[in-house]
């Protein structure tokens, strides 16, 4: 598996997580929009950012348990 990583320009609306805005090659922004939407529906970026720490922790937790 390889691993890395990439510099984007993003933008987003924090109360709208449908959609976010990638900054392309010619410098323009497109948008990208979250196939499985209806899971993020009224959901704002902090609650989303919260949740996945949540996820990250449990998942450390839980990789010595049988």
């Amino acid at each position: 598996m390889k691993e890395g990583g990439w510099n984007l320009s993003i933008r987003y609306t924090p109360t709208d997580l449908k959609s976010i805005y990638i900054r392309n090659e010619f410098e323009d922004y497109e948008e990208w929009r979250l196939v499985v939407k209806e899971s993020l529906q009224g959901l704002n970026i902090e609650t989303y950012l919260q949740s996945v720490q949540l996820m990250k922790l449990a998942k450390e937790i839980l990789k010595d348990y049988p």
